[in-house]
């Protein structure tokens, strides 16, 4: 969806804003449709019209919002996304037209659309257009930034050649709104979840919003964070692993049939934006589409998606869901198909499922996604598309999922300290894209405490604190236990009506010297010259273009320069040769640093070309000191700056004013260059201009080989330059008044325009104590995500010691400070030494790299802070520990409360803390038949520890099931068994599932001992049922696309089946049931984890929470608290 606010800026001609609904009549850009519309699909992304425009658009009402009209049911016409959005360019091209009115069946303007955020980044958009109203329409793109835009639109007279241009800023992507359904019934109340970021993407959790509501019979009303009918939900702010609640959140009761046009405006602190959708109200609608997922997401961890369809028609064929390219989707649950998509809203991910349903059915379908970890963005997920196997129109859902991750926060992985760095706005007049900034560390004791000696671990991020910025380090030293350091800092946007903030990280004993040089300085730097020694006779580029070259060894010689070390010039030079990318050219700056002795007399500062006046035809471009500058407006600037541009015919010469540089003390001096305008050329000293010169007569700059770019001298003529020189920066664009003022506020004053923060260490407060503990990715065959890691720790003294008797205060976090949900099995602290077992959610585990977590402890005050719910992701239907050992525990771990019932079993030792002992049908456990574990033709994992005792009876080895007996068969519907699959006292592990009264088995070829404990698996995946024993896929049956049996009032039942005395005569320990197949990588890790938890995660020695050294203002502990 579009977000505009209004904006003060002088065009050509205003345009208009059209906002789509959330189903439209229109056709979308493709090379077929646009040449339907006589509109050429050109490469280019140039439109030409054909004579098509009637006078329709010639009486098209400026200014007029245009919402579509939904009366007619378009379920299958759905061709346009949300975020689409259309510009008039009527007026622009009837004036076209209004020039040759003879030529009305002939002329065709040309068209040319460009969209470019704030700070110049340029979009390439796919459009349409309808001839009949003069409208463009750009097709939505599924990944967008959010922020400023400008659209410009240029027609041009084909016959004339002349160009009228509208433009129109506009906001996109800071709003989000998402009902919970497509469409609903008459009488249906709609849940609307909303996000609000600003124009940074940072959440706005203080927005006055309004939606103002019309019915289809043209009554309107509104709802408000003011009259309470808008609920903040006290979420706001939240980042946190799978957080999907929204905002913001309002119900809007549906009480007439048609289409309810819906206007959003969120009033914020920088401006109010508006957003504009709809709500379709049919009881006729073939299927109506819910999803449950995030609105405002933080994009560092997995999060869900949950899709439900209310079919009120048959229907058998595909459903098809669509997610931007990045997205890494796993645990889809049906199985579905993945493949890449690439079309007019750019790349992405199909995700497909395949079935029948009947009118009256509901089909749930859902998957985990983790996002690029790219903050902010904009992502639009959908639409659903449901693709009849027969054929004809396909079922489009009535929008798209729109997400807007907010700027993340975090801790750089790695990393044990950091500052806040905070770039004062008042130094700053409009924002600065792609800025370098300096930052100059100057005997810091925090830096020289904890950095390393050359400062190779020294990081720069962005507000985030994970997003990690190019540096270039000028100079590092550690002297007396100080740190100093001059560095270059490539800072997105430094922002002029708010602080700009990064971080400075340090503090890694692994860190590898992290520079970045080149992409410190944008596209338009030629070079970049800090004029210190690459070696006595050279200087370097940091731009690695143009190496300069001295006169001779230490002519010029290095020496204290403004910025760390600079150049000392004395009738010497340094050439740098031709650099051809300045000749020819219509846009340059030049800027330096000075330093003049105080010797009267002219000085050249920078040349390329001759000292000479009035000659124009061997020179580029002089920079120089003019003792006495010439006639008329010039007359008069003694020992100011002057410059002179040349294209070889006509030259242009510009002087600064009055203020002498030739005062011993440093200015940073420099022009800027434009061709052919009245004020092209203009001097500056010490960040400011106040005069300039016409170059109305110069073309560009002077192209001549023969001209060697040099610094301190003029190719002929001239004086040397006697005095010193300091950063050299040469760019081939007009670098603005602001950027140039700012450059000298940075260099000059950097202890005043930026604001240290005190040093932060990655600790939570009031915890002591921490253990790294680190996953070994040798057991992990690929990527999990939202895994939940089993930690145990054994007689460890230390947090015997330090942590409270009970383990209320133990924390995880990941090694960016995100605290994870965590269960506790048990925990005890006995002679000192602690002993505990562990549920943690992982967010994610690499299969290629180790991953780290900490494990805090050590405070007093701190209360229990489990989340045993949190730990088990949406698929898991019932996790049972069985812990204790001593006394039996069946609870359910899961949100479902699916607890067991006790029938004369008792506890034992288990794998993981305690088990049930059963005995082969007297002693077993009922969960009962909830609806969740009557599975049909979806994927569903099964999975138990399971120890069978010697001498077990005929069919004593059923693990877990829904079972009756084998002797009616249509009465079953799954089983694990740890044996006795095909006959009663056979040892041979299988998994078995009963569609009808057919039996289908994926039995081990392998035999299991007794009085040994094995993990078994049994899962059905798409077409196919498995047995995995230890993690390993042991046998892989087909059974079609059969749904398994769902008898009323089968339950399940450990070790029992509901026919009989049957059972396993053993030992049973961690069931767990999921609605989802499991990757057979996530099978294996979770036997590997279980079996092995002293081998496959490894504890850190103890760290201790210390205080920081003195001299950083004292010591900030930093640390995330969420979903606790």
């Amino acid at each position: 969806m579009l977000q505009y606010r209004a904006m003060k800026k002088a065009v050509a001609r205003f345009i208009v804003i059209v906002l789509l609904l959330s189903i439209t009549h229109s056709t979308p850009y493709s090379p077929t449709a646009a040449n339907a519309q006589g509109v050429s699909a050109d490469t280019d992304d140039t439109l030409l019209f054909g004579s098509g425009l009637s006078s329709q658009s010639r009486s098209f009402l400026m200014g007029k919002l245009l919402l579509d009209d939904m009366s007619e049911w378009m379920y299958a016409r759905r061709n346009t996304l949300d975020t689409d959005i259309q510009f008039s360019a009527a007026t622009v091209l009837n004036t076209l037209k209004a020039n040759h009115p003879g030529a009305s069946e002939t002329f065709q303007p040309i068209l040319n659309v460009a969209i470019v955020r704030e700070g110049g980044t340029p979009l390439k958009p796919h459009y349409a257009l309808d001839e009949t109203t003069g409208t463009i329409t750009i097709n939505a793109r599924r990944t967008f930034t959010p922020g400023l835009y400008t659209v410009s639109i240029d027609a041009t007279d084909p016959l004339s050649g002349i160009s009228q241009r509208t433009e129109q800023d506009f906001a996109w992507g800071v709003l989000a709104m998402n009902p919970d359904k497509d469409s609903y019934t008459t009488g249906e109340t709609a849940r609307i979840d909303f996000g609000v970021l600003n124009e940074r993407g940072d959440i706005v959790c203080d927005a006055e919003l309004t939606l103002i509501i019309h019915t289809p019979t043209g009554n309107s009303s509104a709802l408000s964070t003011q009259n309470g009918a808008i609920a903040t939900t006290g979420s706001c702010g939240n980042k946190a692993a799978g957080f999907i609640e929204p905002d913001y959140r309002a119900a809007l009761p549906l009480h007439e049939a048609g289409t309810y046009a819906l206007e959003l405006l969120a009033k914020t602190k920088n401006g109010t934006w508006t957003i504009s959708s709809s709500i379709a109200v049919s009881d006729s609608a073939p299927v109506r589409i819910k999803r449950t997922a995030a609105t405002r997401l933080w994009p560092f961890a997995p999060s869900s998606m949950n899709i439900q369809i209310f079919f009120t028609q048959d229907f058998s064929g595909t459903i098809t869901d669509t997610v931007p390219e990045g997205f890494a989707v796993t645990q889809t649950q049906p199985h579905a198909t993945a493949q890449n998509t690439n079309d007019a809203l750019g790349a992405g991910q199909t995700l497909s499922w395949h079935g029948s349903w009947k009118s009256g059915e509901v089909a749930e379908f859902s998957y985990t996604y983790d996002a690029p970890d790219i903050s902010p963005e904009f992502y639009l997920l959908g639409p659903l598309i449901l693709s009849p196997a027969t054929g004809g129109d396909a079922l489009h859902e009535l929008r798209s999922w729109q997400i807007a991750n907010d700027v993340g926060e975090g801790w750089l992985s790695g990393y044990s300290y950091r500052k806040k760095i905070t770039i004062d706005n008042t130094y700053v007049d409009s924002d600065l894209t792609d800025f370098p900034l300096y930052v100059k560390i100057s005997a810091d004791s925090d830096v020289g405490t904890y950095a390393q000696s050359d400062g190779d671990d020294i990081r720069f991020t962005s507000s985030g604190g994970l997003t990690v910025l190019p540096h270039e380090e000028e100079s590092f030293s550690i002297s007396s236990g100080s740190g100093s350091g001059n560095f270059w800092v490539k800072v997105p946007t430094v922002f002029g009506a708010s602080d700009t903030i990064i971080y400075m990280y340090y503090g890694s004993g692994s860190a590898v010297d992290g520079q970045d040089v080149a992409n410190v300085w944008d596209v338009n730097f030629v070079m970049v010259h800090h004029l210190k020694d690459a070696t006595t006779s050279t200087v370097t580029d940091s731009k690695d273009s143009y190496t300069g070259t001295k006169s001779s060894a230490n002519n010029p010689i290095e020496a204290i320069g403004n910025i760390y070390n600079g150049q000392d010039f004395s009738n010497d030079l340094i050439g740098f040769g031709d650099v051809s990318a300045i000749d020819g050219i219509t846009q340059l700056t030049i800027m330096v640093w000075s330093k003049f002795d105080g010797i009267a007399s002219d000085y050249e500062v920078a040349a390329k070309g001759n000292h000479t006046w009035p000659t124009a035809n061997d020179k580029n471009f002089l920079l120089f000191r003019d003792e006495t500058v010439g006639a008329g407006s010039q007359s008069g600037n003694t020992n100011t700056l002057s410059v002179i541009v040349s294209d070889g015919t006509d030259m242009a010469w510009s002087a600064a004013s009055s203020t002498s540089i030739n005062d011993t003390n440093w200015h940073y001096v420099g022009f800027t260059f434009l061709a052919l305008d009245a004020t092209g050329l203009k001097p500056y000293v010490d960040g400011a201009n106040s005069t300039s010169a016409s170059t109305s007569a110069v073309n560009n700059t002077r192209n001549i080989d023969a001209n060697n770019l040099l610094l301190g001298k003029a190719m002929s003529a001239g004086v040397a330059m006697d005095g010193r020189l300091d950063e050299f920066r040469v760019s081939t664009t007009i670098r603005s008044n602001a950027w140039i003022k700012f450059e000298y506020n940075n260099m000059a004053q950097s202890d005043q325009e930026l604001a240290w923060g005190s040093a932060e260490r990655q600790w939570p407060s009031g915890f002591t104590k921490r253990k790294k503990i680190t996953i070994d990715h040798t057991y992990v065959d690929s990527d999990l995500m939202d895994f939940p890691l089993y930690v145990r720790f054994t007689a460890d003294s230390d947090i015997g010691a330090s942590a409270q008797n009970d383990g209320d205060d133990i924390r995880f976090a990941t090694a960016t400070g995100l605290l994870l949900y965590f269960e506790e099995d048990s925990f005890s602290v006995s002679s000192g030494s602690g002993t505990g077992n562990f549920w943690v959610k992982i967010p994610k585990i690499y299969g290629s790299i180790n991953t780290d977590i900490y494990m805090y402890y050590g405070s007093g005050s701190a209360v229990d802070g489990q989340n045993v719910t949190g730990v088990w992701d949406s698929n898991f239907k019932g996790v049972w520990h069985i812990p204790n050992g001593t006394t039996l525990g069946l609870l359910d771990s899961t949100e479902n409360n699916n607890d067991g019932t006790n029938v004369s079993a008792t506890a034992t030792a288990g794998v993981v803390d305690g088990g049930v002992t059963t005995d082969g049908g007297t002693k077993y456990v009922t969960i009962g038949d909830p609806a969740m574990f009557d599975f049909g033709a979806n994927d569903f994992t099964v999975s138990a520890w399971a120890y069978r005792n010697t001498g077990f009876g005929s069919w004593d080895t059923i693990v877990v099931g829904k079972w009756n007996t084998g002797g009616s068969p249509g009465t079953n519907e799954w089983d694990l068994a740890h044996g006795g699959v095909d006959s009663g006292t056979e040892t041979l592990p299988g998994f078995i599932i009963h569609s009808g009264t057919t039996s289908h088995i994926a039995k081990s070829p392998t035999a299991t001992s007794n009085n040994t404990w094995y993990y078994l698996t049994g899962q059905r995946t798409g077409t196919n049922i498995k047995i995995f024993v230890n993690g390993v896929d042991k046998k892989t049956t087909a059974v079609g696309a059969v749904a398994v049996n769902n008898v009323s009032g089968r339950n399940v039942r450990f070790a029992k089946i509901d026919g009989g005395a049957y059972g396993l005569n053993g030992r049973i320990d961690e069931v767990r049931i999921s609605s989802t197949a499991r990757p057979a990588a996530w099978i294996k890790f979770e036997y590997n984890n279980m079996a092995q938890a002293d081998y496959e995660i490894a504890f850190s020695s103890e760290e201790s929470n210390g205080t920081l050294a003195a001299g950083g203002g004292g010591g900030k502990n930093f640390f995330y608290f969420f979903g606790f």
